[in-house]
């Protein structure tokens, strides 16, 4: 694996490893384009049903729903 200089790679296994169904969580990172491909990056990779809902809160904030 690359080096995580932002830090969205460990934000992003944390949301997916401990978010339950229909929790919300919010998170401030750095770069949200690459958390979310982070997020279904793990996704695609572990062949999960998991899906998450994320939305914009401020510049550098995220809303992040598990939805399914």
């Amino acid at each position: 694996m690359a080096n995580d200089i932002t830090g969205t790679y460990q934000q992003a296994k944390d949301i997916f490893n401990t978010l339950a169904l229909h929790e919300v969580a919010t998170i401030t990172t750095t770069d949200k384009a690459i958390f979310r491909k982070h997020l279904v990056e793990m996704q695609k990779r572990q062949q999960s049903s998991k899906r998450f809902a994320t939305r914009n809160i401020d510049k550098n904030s995220i809303k992040i729903t598990r939805i399914e």
